[in-house]
């Protein structure tokens, strides 16, 4: 069979609308997961959490992470831990958003422990926020758990 050249270029069309077809089914079929579902609300409020995480740089070596088979403790400097309520830890996946973790503790005199099996094999960013004085502080740390 020969071809001529409107049936060479009814055949590209053909196969690219098709390509195209799929390309569009596959797209509308992933899983957009945004930062955070209330993005726009955390935009707006990015200054308070630049000035937040200013104050709270002198803390970040006084808490530490650390973890064993079963748990991760997060440990607290003597200076802190007396004086801090609210305590909040969020382990923040960013890969995978069903990935994260909240742990909200009033206060830290026993320790704080995170059971391990709650958290998936991932990388997160562990935000851990407190009280102290009537003053909200936040730091971050990296947190790999295999």
């Amino acid at each position: 069979m020969k071809f001529n050249w409107g049936t060479g270029i009814f055949l590209f069309l053909i196969i690219f609308v098709s390509l195209a077809i799929v390309f569009i089914i596959f797209a509308f079929n992933q899983e957009i997961s945004l930062v955070h579902k209330d993005y726009y609300q955390k935009g707006v409020d990015y200054d308070q959490e630049i000035s937040m995480e200013k104050k709270s740089t002198k803390y970040t070596n006084l808490i530490s992470l650390k973890a064993n088979d079963t748990n991760i403790e997060l440990i607290f400097d003597k200076s802190i831990a007396d004086k801090s309520t609210n305590i909040e830890v969020y382990f923040y996946s960013p890969s995978e958003q069903h990935h994260d973790y909240r742990v909200k503790k009033d206060n830290i005199t026993d320790g704080f422990f995170i059971d391990k099996s709650k958290l998936k094999k991932d990388r997160y960013i562990v935000n851990v926020e407190w009280t102290m004085n009537n003053t909200i502080y936040r730091i971050k740390k990296e947190f790999i758990n295999k």
